[in-house]
């Protein structure tokens, strides 16, 4: 957003009048408001980081009147060059102006900023602290910090107001399921993507994406239904749902602090005793949290089936990656769900390691998570989650 806007902003060079006009379209502001904005503004290249902080602070509660279902956060909409466009009448050079606006902010939180990164052991944009001036930051990655020691942020996390878990509790075990069984990090967009079949989609749609949204204040990016091109078998590709977690800090928090695999080969779940938050916890709730893990792995990859003829009820996890599948199954002894069958099967001209449980109780271990047939699904889990 933050890249279109600036485009646009840019091509109004030499024509303020048109800058201006933009500016009110895609704030969502008043014809009344920008009138005031222009009573705020500087002339003739003067500007003081305090006149910023009158004008952002001005825009943004006037943005809070229009916004109603914004796509982005109001927090992206204040940058170098969007401030440069509200507090300047003059628009005759704007890559130079929005260079002015960057210079002041930084001026004017140099000490806080060489504070806070001492603090946190890390760079923290100028940007972040002025948008926290005027009231705009709503994440808790300072307090994260503190806590998941491991993760690395970007400024796109201040930004875009991430938030990541404070606690290691049933939700967060829940989802971290869901990531072992069907997410995969992709290093050149340095995200993870998480990725089901047509007919999981809804569990996707109405779990997923929502309990996401939940943990880390983002609403993340889903393709609905595409054709999944990299599979590498020359099959028809199926129809795919596809959710892309694009977040520095969110992903280290995944992969340094649960040890998510850069590539899905010979990894294993998380290893639970090497995890402080995990280790405060009481043993009640340690049980909690690996149950609710193993809960994530059913709702993700876990395949049900009635044989109506044997009246005998079956639950599969199956992934080519055997130490995955093996890991699985240690996990389900630990909590004395006792597989039927480990081993392999062959599918497709595959080897895939196998868990097969087997009688009525697996039934109902399969509809306590979720059922892949959408008229049966029980819509109140994530409302029990939530």
């Amino acid at each position: 957003m933050e890249n279109d806007l600036s485009r646009k902003l840019i091509t109004f060079e030499n024509d303020p009048n048109q800058k201006d006009i933009c500016l009110q379209n895609e704030l969502s502001i008043s014809e009344l408001t920008l009138k005031e904005i222009k009573r705020k503004r500087t002339k003739r290249y003067t500007l003081f980081a305090d006149k910023l902080v009158d004008i952002g602070t001005f825009v943004k509660d006037a943005m809070l009147e229009t916004d109603s279902k914004r796509k982005y956060p109001l927090s992206s909409y204040f940058t170098g060059m969007s401030l440069a466009a509200l507090a300047f009448d003059d628009w005759d050079n704007p890559k130079s102006l929005s260079t002015k606006v960057s210079e002041a902010i930084v001026k004017r939180y140099k000490e806080d900023k060489k504070g806070l990164e001492a603090f946190l052991g890390m760079n923290v944009p100028s940007m972040h602290l002025f948008r926290q001036e005027i009231g705009l930051y709503t994440g808790n990655l300072e307090d994260a910090k503190m806590i998941w020691k491991n993760i690395d942020i970007s400024a796109d996390d201040w930004m875009y107001n991430i938030q990541l878990p404070m606690k290691f509790d049933e939700k967060l075990a829940f989802i971290l399921g869901v990531i072992w069984a069907d997410g995969c990090y992709n290093s050149g967009t340095k995200e993870i993507q998480l990725s089901c079949c047509e007919e999981d989609t809804l569990f996707y749609t109405t779990v997923v994406n929502p309990l996401l949204e939940y943990l880390f204040n983002k609403s993340f990016k889903i393709d609905d239904n595409r054709k999944d091109k990299s599979r590498k078998d020359k099959r028809e590709p199926r129809d795919t749902t596809r959710i892309h977690m694009q977040s520095t800090a969110i992903c280290s928090f995944l992969m340094n602090e649960f040890g998510f695999p850069r590539k899905k080969e010979k990894y294993s779940i998380p290893n639970f005793e090497t995890i402080d938050c995990y280790n405060e916890l009481s043993s009640k709730d340690k049980l909690t949290v690996k149950k609710q893990f193993f809960a994530g792995i059913i709702s993700a990859m876990g395949t049900y089936q009635y044989n109506i003829s044997r009246n005998s009820h079956s639950l599969t996890l199956y992934d080519i990656d055997r130490v995955f599948i093996q890991s699985l199954n240690d996990l389900a002894k630990e909590l004395e769900l006792f597989p039927h069958y480990f081993g392999r099967i062959q599918k497709n001209n595959k080897t895939y390691g196998t868990i097969i449980f087997n009688g009525p109780n697996c039934k109902e271990l399969y509809q306590q998570n979720y059922v892949r047939n959408p008229s049966l699904y029980a819509f109140d889990s994530l409302v029990k989650l939530l």
